[in-house]
């Protein structure tokens, strides 16, 4: 049996609907930032777990800058307590990380080359990446990067129903990386799950690297859309994000779909809801 946390995320709802029957967690069950309650809770969560995926994440990049003690007890020093309880208890953890790890000077990463995160959140994930697989060798960490998908709020997530009802988009160029859709990612993690893949580092991203600039316009040509898409500059806001990001994959094979390709049965899906 596969036990998911973080059900109700972005990443958590694709993982969801491939396992309907999954055990689950959300953050009515237990917060996570209780990291001192963590361990009976996880006793009782992981018991008869054969597989558990961590899909949660404190994930505001500006909110980290302001509460850095939340993004580091949800990123870091949960993930901590249930590598370990993981490892004792013979079930085997699936956490998922952040192309963020990288401070995107280089551009395009390996799981090898060296993170150097620019900010909170990045900084966080790390040391839970870390944590992780200190604790727990036989862990897989996955990095992805601007995951995007039903019931997500970020750029990505609302982008194609923005360009449906036409509305003007402002959008920047001042990034670079690879859009990832949830339920493609949960396809490949569940994969990963049956093919029993080693421990260690993985990348797993969508196959094209973009900026949400180049995203918007391409999108809204491929739809049609009235939408105007403006360029700002988002300023300094910038300085705890990588520049450029693009996540390469040396340790598994899998079939990225492209942009275009994931933003269209997204999109086709947004338009079957009421």
């Amino acid at each position: 049996m596969v036990g998911v946390i973080g059900s109700t995320g972005t990443l958590g709802r694709a993982l969801m609907e491939l396992m309907p029957n999954a055990r689950v967690h959300s953050r009515r069950d237990f917060d996570l930032r209780n990291v001192k309650e963590a361990r009976p809770f996880l006793s009782r969560f992981l018991n008869g777990l054969k597989v558990v995926i961590n899909a949660a994440a404190y994930t505001d990049v500006d909110g980290a800058e302001r509460d850095p003690v939340s993004a580091t007890l949800v990123n870091a020093d949960f993930p901590k307590v249930l590598a370990q309880v993981c490892r004792e208890m013979g079930v085997r953890l699936f956490h998922v990380s952040t192309d963020y790890v990288f401070d995107g000077q280089v551009g395009f990463y390996y799981e090898d080359d060296y993170p150097q995160p620019l900010g909170v959140y990045g900084k966080s994930k790390l040391l839970g990446e870390r944590y992780v697989l200190e604790e727990n060798p036989d862990a897989v960490v996955i990095r992805t990067s601007w995951l995007y998908g039903p019931g997500g709020r970020n750029f990505f997530s609302r982008l194609p129903l923005m360009l449906l009802e036409g509305r003007e988009i402002k959008a920047h160029d001042r990034q670079v990386s690879s859009p990832t859709y949830a339920p493609f990612l949960a396809r490949t993690i569940l994969k990963m799950v049956e093919k029993n893949v080693p421990g260690g580092i993985y990348h797993v991203t969508g196959r094209t690297p973009i900026t949400p600039y180049q995203a918007a316009v391409l999108l809204a040509d491929t739809l049609n859309s009235t939408s105007r898409i403006v360029l700002y500059d988002p300023g300094p806001s910038m300085d705890i994000r990588p520049e450029v990001s693009v996540l390469l994959s040396s340790r598994y094979r899998y079939e990225a779909p492209s942009f275009i390709g994931s933003m269209l049965e997204y999109t086709t899906r947004l338009k079957s809801l009421p």
